[in-house]
């Protein structure tokens, strides 16, 4: 019996080969001169970089362009996850009543998490991806070292 998965059309949690395929570009010879195809990854989402007539982008996970991010000529610096988290939960802290506490990730100036992170007078160590290391805690203003 023929597998039946493989026979089945991309479906939407592949936008970018959703876009590709409805534009025609997957049959084409070349790509259309006047019209964006956007760039996928294996796994049918948006590269997080797109280029076009020079100018590339940065786009987020549904493929919408990152205000800002639009440079001529080379690659643009794209928002990394510390960036991404900490501007999330800046325009979520806006929403919330006054007063309200929120923590807020620190990051780098290349937009990697600070290792020590403080919320109020607590202080910790996270990882790369921002997590937290489980048992280095602290008090702030207290010497600590996240790293041995």
């Amino acid at each position: 019996t023929p597998d039946t998965q493989s026979e089945k059309p991309a479906g939407f949690s592949r936008p970018c080969e959703v876009l590709k395929l409805a534009l025609g570009s997957e049959n084409c010879g070349e790509e259309p001169r006047d019209l964006f195809v956007p760039t996928c990854t294996k796994e049918g989402r948006y590269e997080k970089v797109q280029c076009y007539a020079g100018e590339c982008w940065c786009l987020d996970t549904s493929g919408k362009e990152i205000p800002g991010s639009r440079v001529q000529g080379k690659r643009p610096r794209c928002p990394t996850d510390c960036e991404k988290q900490r501007r999330n939960l800046q325009n979520l802290k806006q929403s919330l009543p006054a007063g309200s506490d929120l923590f807020i990730p620190s990051c780098t100036k290349d937009g990697d998490f600070l290792p020590l992170q403080c919320y109020g007078t607590n202080c910790f160590c996270v990882d790369l991806s921002g997590k937290t290391i489980p048992g280095i805690r602290g008090k702030a203003g207290k010497p600590m070292q996240c790293k041995p």
